[in-house]
């Protein structure tokens, strides 16, 4: 049971990551809005002031990573249900990996989203635990 609980929630959290990182994209390239990371750093009064140049670059890097953050969790989320029970470690591989970009990324911000990291590394770990271990034991039934 625990790893059905597991499972499930790892496909909110994924549908959730996924869908923030489309909103994000969708947001800063379509209707031209500061990123919302930019807020970890800067004040709603400082944002008019900062360096257009900044500000595009900052936009450009807040598309290209939600982008890749919400390809990653399609991606990660298609190896670990759809795929082969044998290809489902590679989807807790690319996950894993987009989970350390993360922490890697607080690192320059002083750990400003270390609360946040903690608990969806939490959740990422548990629900990890639960789709592959579902997989595997359909692999030996199969």
């Amino acid at each position: 049971m625990a790893r059905r609980i597991a499972n499930g929630v790892l496909k909110v959290f994924l549908a959730q990551q996924g869908i923030l990182a489309v909103g994000i994209v969708v947001a800063v390239a379509g209707l031209d809005q500061v990123p919302p990371a930019v807020f970890l750093r800067f004040t709603a009064e400082q944002v008019p002031h900062l360096d257009p140049d900044l500000l595009d670059l900052l936009k450009a890097l807040a598309i290209l990573g939600n982008a890749g953050i919400a390809l990653a969790c399609g991606m990660g989320a298609a190896l670990l249900w759809r795929a082969p029970a044998a290809m489902a470690p590679w989807g807790a591989v690319l996950l894993g990996t987009l989970q350390v970009t993360g922490w890697l990324a607080d690192v320059p911000m002083g750990h400003s989203n270390l609360v946040a990291n903690v608990v969806s590394t939490a959740v990422m770990g548990f629900g990890l635990w639960g789709a592959l271990s579902l997989r595997a034991s359909e692999a030996d039934i199969g």
